[in-house]
């Protein structure tokens, strides 16, 4: 089990904000991808709707990126707590994850 402090000291990772950040990102576009294909079933003018979809691939590509170049960071903090801990590497990432979603679902400001 990770404790407060190490939990602090892994959202203090910047890696770690970043991913937070980035899955955040991709999936406020989500939402945005339903709207353009909504609009372009619509038959909504090409003026108004390219951009509309070029802006949400772009966010959520963005996003995806942001979260995958702060994986390797949580990868190696989580193989720094398995070692401090004597615990198999699979099972602290089991926890490291753990902690990931409740700060990415956390509302008021999260990582």
């Amino acid at each position: 089990m990770i404790s407060a402090e190490e939990r602090q000291q892994m959202r203090a990772l910047p890696g770690y904000r970043r991913a937070v950040w980035g899955l955040r990102m991709a999936m406020a576009g989500i939402p945005g991808l339903l709207l353009v294909a909504v609009t372009a079933g619509l038959g909504v003018p090409r003026s108004v709707g390219l951009p509309l979809a070029v802006a949400v691939i772009v966010t959520v590509f963005c996003g995806v990126f942001l979260f995958w170049s702060g994986a390797p960071a949580m990868n190696s903090f989580a193989r720094t707590l398995a070692k401090r801990h004597n615990e198999d590497v699979y099972e602290m990432s089991a926890d490291v994850r753990g902690v990931f979603f409740r700060d990415l679902f956390r509302s008021g400001g999260g990582a």
